[in-house]
C-alpha cells in the first residue's frame, strides 16, 4: 500500500489563500443557483407613522451566510454592482433594497430562471415590485395588494398583519 502522504493533497501543505479570488469570474447560473439554496426575496411591512397609510413596504433580495464565507458574497456584490454586504462576528450577509438595485436583481433572474419554490416568492416580489415602482403601495389600495402578495409567500403574515387587515386572504 501506498503510505499515507502520498494520498494526501500537495495544496494544504502550501500556501494557497482559498480567500484570494483575483481573477475569479462568478458564472450567472451560479448565481441563480445559489440563490435558489441560499437566498430569500423578502417583503417586509412594518408600522410606520411617517407614511400616508401608516405602513412602510420594503422589497429586498438577500443571502446570508457564515462570516467564513464573506469572500463568496464579496463576489456576488461586486457580480451585481449593487446593494450592501453586512457582517457581524460570525454571519454575513447581502442585501438588495434598492429599485435600481432591485431592477438589476429581476433582470438577472428573468434570465436566470430559478428552478426550486424559490421562483415563485421571486415572482410574486416581482408583483409587489411594479406595484412599488407605480407608487401603489403609498394608498391602502395598492398597500393592501401588497399585503395579499406577502400572504402568498413562503413565511405568509404576521399576526400583527393578519390583525390590521383582517380582509386579505392567506394561503394562496
Amino acid at each position: 500500500w501506498p503510505s499515507y502522504h502520498e494520498y494526501y493533497s500537495t495544496l494544504a501543505n502550501s500556501k494557497l489563500n482559498l480567500y484570494d479570488t483575483t481573477g475569479f469570474e462568478i458564472n450567472p447560473w451560479f448565481i441563480t443557483g445559489f440563490t435558489d439554496g441560499e437566498g430569500c426575496f423578502f417583503i417586509n411591512t412594518y408600522k410606520d407613522e411617517k407614511y400616508k397609510t401608516g405602513w412602510r413596504v420594503k422589497l429586498s433580495y438577500e443571502i446570508h451566510l457564515h462570516r467564513k464565507d464573506l469572500y463568496l458574497l464579496e463576489k456576488i456584490h461586486k457580480f451585481f454592482d449593487t446593494g450592501k454586504l453586512y457582517n457581524s462576528s460570525t454571519a454575513s450577509k447581502y442585501v438588495v433594497y434598492s429599485v435600481t438595485g432591485l431592477q438589476k436583481i429581476i433582470q438577472h433572474f428573468d434570465k436566470y430562471t430559478l428552478f426550486t419554490q424559490k421562483r415563485a416568492d421571486f415572482e410574486l416580489l416581482k408583483q409587489a415590485f411594479t406595484l412599488v415602482q407605480n407608487k401603489e403601495h403609498l394608498t391602502r389600495q395598492g398597500l393592501e395588494k401588497i399585503i395579499a402578495i406577502k400572504a402568498s409567500m413562503n413565511n405568509g403574515l404576521s399576526e400583527e398583519l393578519k390583525a390590521n387587515f383582517p380582509n386579505i386572504v392567506t394561503g394562496l
